[in-house]
């Protein structure tokens, strides 16, 4: 679907509405806040789950650093557009569509606070931190100390 030429917002309408894989993942995996699908593909309409790569995203850390490792899964504390731009750590990995020799970028957004709950049940001070060595889920209060 992602690589379809749509002739029609109809179309495009009616192809989102039939493609529930996105749901199924969110229902039944309450760690995963929102999936999205990132596609150089201008007959796409933006929906939040699937999101034309246009030149502002294709300009971000995250897509250019995913972009150049193509397969790598990659973790980011990133602004997610869907959620008004809140930050929140998020799986980013290259999808390639080797048939179509195109690619699209998957962007999976943990929920916080059930990775708050999973981090609040270690014993010992346990620290997520991302691509960038950005800290971004701790399950104690972090003074940072500077050098």
């Amino acid at each position: 679907m992602a690589n379809t030429q749509f002739k029609s917002t109809y179309q495009v309408v009616n192809a989102y509405r039939d493609y529930d894989k996105f749901s199924y993942y969110l229902q039944y995996y309450p760690e995963i806040s929102k999936i999205r699908l990132y596609m150089d593909n201008p007959t796409l309409i933006n929906n939040w789950d699937f999101i034309p790569a246009d030149a502002e995203i294709k300009k971000r850390q995250w897509f250019q650093a995913a972009e150049k490792e193509a397969g790598y899964i990659r973790w980011f504390y990133t602004q997610d557009e869907t959620k008004n731009d809140q930050p929140y750590l998020s799986l980013v990995r290259r999808i390639n569509f080797l048939d179509y020799n195109t690619f699209g970028m998957l962007v999976i957004t943990i929920n916080p606070s059930q990775l708050n709950w999973i981090l609040n049940q270690e014993a010992f001070l346990t620290m997520l931190i991302d691509d960038n060595n950005t800290v971004v889920a701790s399950n104690q209060k972090i003074k940072l100390v500077n050098s």
